[in-house]
């Protein structure tokens, strides 16, 4: 599947219901860790610097698409599953996003996971 491909899925409304039926934040990271859509792009960010910087961007257009900044923020599940697979391939690109990340109003699963990460207690493949 391409990178394209990928973002496609996972700024899809079915992706977001998968992460909408968690409990809470240790269901989150667990459907995040089991998810065979996100383990093709952790493999697909593995192989490619330009990959990884292009998820970083794509995480960064979805930020600042915010029709109604009084509503909870509709991309906040993609920039999560970004967040996740940046933070298991790249360090340098998951810090940037994290920053970007709680500047951003409205997210709630994607700033849990930055401060979580921020911590250092993001959970790891393995």
């Amino acid at each position: 599947m391409t990178l394209t491909d990928l973002f496609r899925q996972i700024e899809s409304p079915r992706f977001a219901v998968k992460i909408s039926v968690c409990s809470g934040f240790s269901s989150v990271l667990m459907t995040l860790n089991e998810s065979p859509l996100l383990g093709e792009l952790d493999q697909v960010l593995r192989g490619s610097e330009e990959a990884r910087a292009a998820t970083y961007r794509q995480l960064g257009g979805l930020l600042w698409e915010v029709p109604d900044w009084t509503v909870a923020h509709p991309h906040d599940h993609a920039i999560l599953a970004y967040l996740y697979s940046l933070d298991h391939t790249d360090r340098y690109w998951a810090d940037r996003a994290i920053s970007g990340i709680l500047s951003t109003p409205n997210l709630f699963w994607a700033r849990r996971l930055a401060k979580h990460i921020e911590h250092g207690e993001a959970m790891k493949d393995g």
